[in-house]
């Protein structure tokens, strides 16, 4: 079998800057559109979208195949720029000092555990032929 051609590292990096961008730019209008009013509403479905999309291409980060270029587009550069742990933390930060305890305990738990749950779904999504 001859092997698999993959995309030069320069291209790679270029789908990676798209992606960034593109990630980027969407997480910060949802958030434009869905400020946050009491709870970090934007930020956790940015989070959880974003920890999906990561599962999703988590099978095909040791593939030497063309899905390569989905790895360095949708994990590295949208997905990574999208999801924001620095808003999370800021976030979390801002309800503790508004002494939220219920939201706090609710904003971290679900960030946090539906983050690792709904990666753990992409990456079964991803591992389907």
């Amino acid at each position: 079998m001859p092997p698999v051609a993959t995309a030069p590292r320069h291209h790679l990096a270029a789908l990676v800057v798209v992606g960034g961008f593109l990630g980027s730019a969407t997480r910060v209008g949802l958030t434009a559109l869905f400020p946050a009013a009491g709870f970090p509403w934007a930020t956790l479905v940015v989070n959880l979208t974003g920890s999906a999309a990561v599962g999703w291409t988590l099978p095909t980060l040791h593939s030497r195949s063309r899905r390569r270029r989905r790895v360095a587009f949708g994990a590295v550069g949208v997905a990574a720029a999208y999801t924001t742990f620095s808003t999370f933390t800021l976030d979390t930060f801002e309800l503790i000092m508004s002494r939220s305890w219920a939201a706090v305990t609710a904003y971290a738990l679900l960030s946090i555990g539906g983050g690792v749950a709904v990666a753990s779904v992409g990456h079964r999504l991803g591992e389907r032929p």
